[in-house]
């Protein structure tokens, strides 16, 4: 598998034997009370074993407890599209694709990992010229996870496209909370404007508040929407905060007018 990488307890890389040569080769150097077995396991189009070679002088003593760890990257950095966006909230939307050619001979994984506080929905497609879908999808698996989502594309005897298109957002609590917070801010602010509540007749809902009242609580919702901007860093929250320039605004004009 291309991009894997195996290490052992003391940093060492260990090469990975691809499938066809484990096939070719490394099946002679099993036992023959295991090689059925062995021989089954890299039968299985469903399994993808992987064969190591151990260093030499470092080979595994009954017994003895060892750790390895499998790390993973694609260099392929999939498309990225700001275009589409809601209105309130940033949808980041990847469009990631390529061909799965028969001759590869295994199957191939990967992982996609998304922000904290953030969620993702996606649509996976395969397709090849007269194949049916239900063929198509035989052994795949999408599998949602906590952190994003798990691909497995499986080896097949034909050559065939994927397209995956998901879309990374923040949370639904997360857009509850702030869109309620931004239409509230909105809210206040105009009533709190001496003019526009008069004239909107806003001073009857939040009860009438004298001058001074009216500053202070303008001024308490200037340093936190301030503090807010600051802190909003999140992909899926930027065009959230520069919305929050508009109750800013709102509450800097009924300092003015006060």
């Amino acid at each position: 598998m291309v991009g894997l990488r195996v290490l052992d307890s003391d940093g060492y890389e260990l090469p990975v034997v691809p499938r066809w040569l484990v096939r070719q080769s490394k099946l002679s150097e099993v036992s023959e009370e295991d090689s059925p077995e062995i021989s089954g396991i890299y039968s299985d189009r469903s399994l993808y074993p992987i064969w190591i070679d151990l260093p030499s002088g470092r080979g595994l003593r009954r017994g003895e407890p060892r750790v390895w760890r499998f790390e993973y990257t694609d260099s392929d950095r999939p498309s990225q599209s700001w275009k589409r966006l809601d209105w309130f909230f940033d949808s980041l939307r990847f469009d990631a694709g390529g061909e799965k050619p028969s001759s590869d001979e295994f199957d191939t994984y990967f992982v996609i990992d998304i922000p904290d506080d953030s969620e993702m929905t996606q649509e996976l497609t395969l397709s090849a010229l007269g194949v049916s879908q239900e063929a198509l999808e035989r052994d795949l698996a999408v599998i949602p996870v906590e952190e994003g989502l798990s691909v497995v594309l499986p080896h097949k005897g034909f050559d065939y496209r994927w397209t995956l298109k998901y879309v990374v957002r923040a949370t639904l609590s997360e857009r509850s909370f702030w869109l309620v917070f931004f239409s509230v801010s909105v809210l206040l602010a105009l009533a709190l404007n001496p003019e526009f509540s008069a004239w909107s007749g806003l001073s009857i809902v939040i009860l009438p508040l004298a001058p001074p009242h009216r500053y202070l609580i303008a001024s308490f919702f200037v340093a936190t929407i301030v503090g807010l901007i600051g802190l909003l860093g999140s992909p899926g929250l930027r065009r959230t905060r520069a919305l929050f320039f508009i109750p800013l605004a709102l509450f800097l004009l009924v300092l003015l007018v006060l």
